[in-house]
């Protein structure tokens, strides 16, 4: 009745029924005879009536993309999941390129694996795209988005590994904060890095620590986007590990070949006290320099990363491609005032200040920001940085110094520059601060955000 259909969408006020559905090109018509053959087969879920049967029979034959909800779920509504994702995951009847599981639980998954495993529909073998025995299925799913209600329970982490999704290129992970820290890390995403996933491309988890920078880089070659996302206002949990240092950054935008999208929205964090001052840890991480750069890294995002220019502008001379920067000023409140107790920044010019300085040009390694930034200006001098927008969060009194102009002018096509989290206090400051440096670049876009 809809031959033109393109997207179906409904929403049941009832336990666990959220679908959206959106519908395949029509296909062969030997490939509708097919799935409408293994449909009847199925016992007790798409045959109550003719035209029930022949909907279910439309719907099922151009699925594309499937989104279930398994909150509250009964074990009827259990059942009723189960039959409805065997037949997603081992048949060619659905075969969606995307399903996304909200609410999801551990348990949850493992029984419909295990439903498929057993053929506990009964559906004929010589149907199934997954043959018992074999634990490759879904091989027509693509993309894998899963909403944990949590990451492990007593038996087991999370059972998703490239044995059983051998084709995915896409693989979200998120969960609400409800970790206990009583497994080690890596054993937190289960199967996760037992097997080598050739075609995975991108990757989102809650939360990373340095352990699983080896299994990334040995299991994900291929990746080339990661995001590292926990629950919005758990950031600093003591549910996450504590173990994500700044070496680790520094590898994970240098070593991944292939990665084009590193956006880590986690705090950087070491065992035990956290660090006094985290930019001077990025530098630090800096004086052994990568083997080579990496030009193919379009965007490096650290907005909980506290860097200071030298950091930024140290790591950027091997990330010769990034056109999208965002990072979190040094904090100005946690680091003692120089010069006697002002608030005042020293000179930039100067020598090194010590290990405290709060200056944001400040260098451990003891060159002076004149130094670093000649420097980079050389390495740039024919063909130069392409960085087009930069989004700073937090606010520091030395945004109000010449380093801030020096720093921007060895970014000419930079076009947007952006601050976030500014306190309702510093509002005005960088209200002041964005007329100055408009006033000097008139092309140069200046917002709070």
């Amino acid at each position: 009745m809809f031959p033109k259909l393109v997207d179906y969408r409904v929403w049941q006020m009832l336990p666990a029924r959220l679908e959206v559905f959106s519908v395949h090109k029509e296909n062969a018509v030997q490939e509708r005879n097919q799935a409408a053959e293994i449909i009847s087969k199925v016992p007790e879920l798409l045959a109550p009536t003719a035209a029930v049967q022949q909907f279910y029979e439309h719907r099922c034959r151009h699925l594309e993309h499937i989104v279930m909800s398994m909150d509250s779920m009964s074990k009827a509504e259990t059942f009723t999941k189960y039959k409805y994702l065997t037949l997603a995951l081992a048949t060619p009847v659905l075969a969606p390129s995307s399903l996304t599981i909200v609410n999801c639980r551990l348990k949850h998954i493992r029984a419909i694996l295990n439903c498929i495993d057993r053929n506990a529909l009964g559906l004929p073998t010589t149907e199934l795209q997954y043959h018992p025995g074999k634990p490759e299925l879904g091989q027509g799913l693509q993309h894998l988005h899963l909403k944990m209600v949590s990451l492990y329970d007593e038996l087991t982490g999370l059972p998703i590994s490239a044995a059983r999704f051998p084709n995915l290129t896409s693989l979200i992970i998120e969960h609400s904060p409800a970790l206990e820290n009583s497994l080690p890390d890596g054993e937190k995403f289960g199967h996760l890095w037992e097997m080598r996933w050739a075609s995975m491309r991108r990757l989102q988890l809650p939360f990373f620590s340095d352990q699983h920078l080896a299994l990334l880089v040995k299991f994900m070659p291929n990746l080339e986007i990661l995001s590292v996302i926990p629950t919005a206002g758990f950031e600093a949990g003591d549910e996450y590990p504590d173990t994500l240092s700044a070496p680790t950054i520094v590898k994970l935008a240098t070593q991944l070949s292939s990665l084009r999208h590193l956006e880590m929205r986690s705090m950087l964090r070491t065992k035990g006290k956290r660090p006094y001052n985290t930019s001077e840890l990025v530098t630090l991480a800096m004086r052994k320099p990568p083997a080579t750069s990496r030009p193919d890294l379009k965007l490096f995002a650290m907005p909980c990363v506290h860097m200071d220019f030298v950091s930024v502008i140290k790591l950027l001379m091997y990330l010769p491609g990034v056109e999208q920067l965002e990072f979190q000023l040094p904090d100005q409140h946690a680091l003692p005032p120089s010069g006697g107790g002002s608030k005042s920044p020293p000179p930039l010019s100067s020598a090194d200040n010590g290990r405290l300085s709060g200056a944001i040009a400040h260098n451990l390694e003891g060159r002076t920001w004149s130094e670093e930034r000649a420097r980079f200006a050389e390495i740039f001098a024919g063909k130069p940085h392409p960085l087009q927008s930069i989004i700073m969060s937090g606010y520091h009194v030395d945004l109000h110094s010449a380093a801030v102009t020096d720093f921007l002018k060895l970014f000419p096509d930079l076009d947007s520059l952006s601050f976030a989290s500014v306190g309702r206090e510093d509002h005005d400051n960088i209200d002041q601060l964005a007329g100055v440096l408009t006033a000097l670049n008139p092309d140069l876009e200046v917002s709070i955000i």
